[in-house]
């Protein structure tokens, strides 16, 4: 009985395993003089902690910015301002959004320095700034900064980049997984360059103020209470680095079960459905288009599983008198042009009726959500994997795949795929269709027009597709009998588009502005993929550029192919080192 006991635990085990969290710590210090430890771990131990993350089914990747490199320019020429100025000029933003993007996960490591900062007697009057050419680079880091979501740094602006790091890290925030490594005295020291020591030697003032305020934030940093080791050389950081980020890797992802066999690649596939699906909770906005989207699907699902009762409060008759879904159709295809919000609408309809109907199985795939989702058989070998575990709780057999004859392994592969549909109760999402291609002989036209499934399936079996209505799929489904056509039209009301546009481009104490709003009203056919890209574009341009002017050229554009020409057209500018060719002097030209 107890080995019976044992092997339903251990199989149970088996196709429970959840997806497991990357570890991604932020890696904090002084810019100049931790070059050697940053490069130790790197080499040394990351990747043994990145090695026992892989058998775990996820992995360890620190984020570590080398900005020292920036510091090692020299000034540059006028033509090449603006790109200097954009990278420079956001280095502590880009931290700051780097920090908050790998919470909760911090590594700081700190000596004898503290960093470049503005001295308490410097003055400090930019807040209207117009002109970041007047300001020194920290007062231009400061007012970015401030100016895209962190108006907090402007209340110590005497602080370093590291001790913004930290406060925003581990002062603003509290995490469990934020580890500091006090080097000591004994620790061997870095040289500093000429124009470092130049830069730090301005007076005995300046070096006293800083060991002063290194001094108080380490005693800070003891006073909160944060984990605190000590090292005196490279060989014991990585000892001591090892073992804490160890524990974290324990903790978050334990080894309950020694299981052989374990499908790990379906499982991260699995994960990176579900991280497909918190990205579009994260972008989504409700609209009266996606209540009545959401209201069509919950009622096609629910039809023919005499599961009606269960749904008897979503009150859906108004939305069944005009939207009549026979009940011999078992596919619904939701068709709309690019942009229009189609993969975000369906993973958060899958999010919604997980939530509300825990006990009926729908099983979510987003062809391009990983490098292999596209091809047709890896989408049908993984429903049915998800469906012999809902059905059986087993592993199933795919041993015909390694089968000479890939045509034949193909009709195996769909036979048993109908017979997985046809044990129980199941509602299947592939979105993305028009994405899907062909592989091991199989045509891209025969993976996209579904001739391979047949025109009738269990009625216990609901399958939502969704498209580009210009797609090939999407007329070749159209012509089956089975297939209910679903059409997701581009957001139509103004206080949607302005929210859309108001979560992307939202920082704290501000909205958008009222010639923004006005301009947005006046192009009520925008998409909400163009809406976000707009919004995220602003964030960044309005620094350097007429907001204004930015808006109203991006506007104009009438396809979405242009629009992302004049997008890419601001990166390389703002970004890019090309130097803009002299115009030649027809005076001085040749005959």
């Amino acid at each position: 009985m107890n080995q019976k006991a044992n092997e339903n635990v251990e199989r149970d085990a088996q196709f429970n395993v959840k997806p497991q969290m990357p570890i991604r710590p932020y890696i904090c210090s002084t810019l100049n003089d931790f070059q050697e430890e940053r490069n130790f771990l790197a080499t040394n131990i990351f990747p043994q902690l990145n090695e026992l993350c892989n058998s775990r089914g996820t992995y360890f990747k620190p984020v570590d910015l080398r900005w020292s490199v920036l510091k090692a320019q020299k000034s540059l020429p006028a033509n090449l301002y603006r790109q200097g100025c954009c990278l420079l000029s956001q280095q502590l933003k880009l931290c700051l959004d780097y920090v908050n993007s790998c919470f909760p996960f911090f590594i700081c490591m700190l000596g004898q320095t503290y960093g470049d900062f503005l001295p308490d007697h410097s003055p400090f009057m930019f807040s209207k700034a117009k002109d970041l050419s007047n300001l020194s680079k920290p007062e231009q880091n400061l007012y970015v900064a401030a100016k895209n979501g962190y108006p907090w740094v402007l209340e110590t602006p005497n602080c370093s980049l590291m001790e913004f790091e930290i406060t925003q890290a581990a002062f603003r925030n509290q995490s469990q997984f934020q580890y500091f490594y006090f080097r000591t005295r004994t620790t061997l020291l870095k040289i500093l360059s000429g124009e470092e020591e130049e830069s730090l030697s301005s007076g005995a003032l300046m070096n006293e103020e800083e060991k002063l305020k290194i001094g108080r934030l380490k005693a800070k940093i003891i006073s909160k209470g944060l984990p605190i080791r000590f090292y005196k050389d490279l060989q014991e950081l990585g000892e001591l680095v090892f073992k804490d980020w160890l524990f974290v890797i324990e903790k978050l992802n334990p080894v309950t079960l020694m299981i052989k066999n374990i499908d790990y690649r379906h499982s991260l596939e699995c994960f990176y459905h579900e991280e497909f699906i918190e990205k579009c909770k994260q972008a989504f906005v409700s609209s009266k288009e996606s209540n009545r989207i959401f209201e069509i699907l919950e009622q096609f699902v629910l039809k023919d599983e005499g599961l009606l009762n269960a749904a008897a409060d979503s009150n859906l008759v108004s939305v069944l008198r005009i939207n009549s879904l026979p009940a011999f159709k078992s596919i619904l295809l939701l068709s709309g042009e690019r942009g229009c919000g189609k993969s975000t609408l369906i993973a958060n309809f899958v999010n919604y009726f997980k939530n509300k109907y825990p006990s009926i199985s729908i099983i979510p795939h987003f062809v391009g959500s990983t490098c292999e989702s596209s091809d047709i058989m890896s989408v049908i070998h993984y429903f049915i994997t998800e469906l012999q575990h809902t059905n059986h709780n087993m592993q199933p057999e795919m041993d015909f795949l390694n089968e000479d004859s890939n045509i034949l392994a193909f009709s195996l592969l769909v036979e048993v795929f109908i017979a997985s549909i046809s044990l129980k109760p199941c509602i299947l999402v592939l979105d993305g269709i028009e994405e899907l291609i062909g592989i091991y002989g199989i045509s891209g036209q025969k993976a996209k027009d579904f001739s391979w499934l047949p025109h009738s399936l269990p009625p216990h079996c609901k399958f939502i597709l969704s498209t580009v209505s210009s797609s090939l799929s999407c007329k070749l489904l159209c012509a089956r009998a089975d297939v209910k056509i679903v059409e997701l039209t581009s957001v139509g009301d103004e206080d949607t588009r302005l929210s859309i546009f108001r979560q992307h481009l939202f920082t704290p104490g501000q909205d958008p502005s009222l010639h923004s709003r006005l301009a947005l009203k006046k192009k009520p056919s925008l998409s909400p993929l163009k809406l976000t890209v707009l919004a995220n574009e602003l964030k960044e341009c309005r620094i350097y550029r007429n907001e204004l002017q930015c808006l109203k050229e991006y506007l104009e554009v009438a396809s979405l192919q242009e629009f992302w020409e004049l997008i890419l057209k601001r990166w390389t500018e703002d970004y890019s080192w090309t130097i803009k060719q002299k115009k030649a002097n027809p005076d001085n030209g040749t005959s």
